[in-house]
């Protein structure tokens, strides 16, 4: 699975945590609709070529990574319906792509 660029997996009761070995290769994770809890492992900002994640609709809890603003290629962003916080604005606003930010129904700090 070395070349697998893009993994979806939704609405389908995925359980446990979000794993921190990923395929360096990833463009597109969509896991939305889950059961998926714990924190955004900082593997995913080791993901230079990644330009969508979802992630919404999930247990996750914690704080956002500072960090996500290291996801350059970074088009399309939803994190929202979890238990998310930290003021983000400025580490999101690094991300020179960015076209699409959800982050509501979190504990974000604006």
């Amino acid at each position: 699975m070395k070349k697998l660029k893009s993994i979806t997996i939704s609405h389908a009761n995925l359980t446990g945590y979000i794993t921190k070995h990923l395929n360096l290769n990833l463009t597109h994770i969509d896991f939305f609709g889950n059961k998926l809890r714990g924190k955004i492992p900082n593997s995913i900002m080791l993901l230079e070529d990644l330009d969508f994640l979802n992630l919404s609709s999930n247990a996750l809890v914690g704080e956002i990574p500072t960090s996500f603003g290291d996801l350059i290629s970074l088009q399309n962003l939803s994190l929202a319906s979890n238990s998310l916080s930290r003021s983000i604005l400025t580490s999101m606003s690094a991300i020179p792509g960015l076209v699409h930010n959800d982050l509501s129904s979190n504990q974000s700090n604006r």
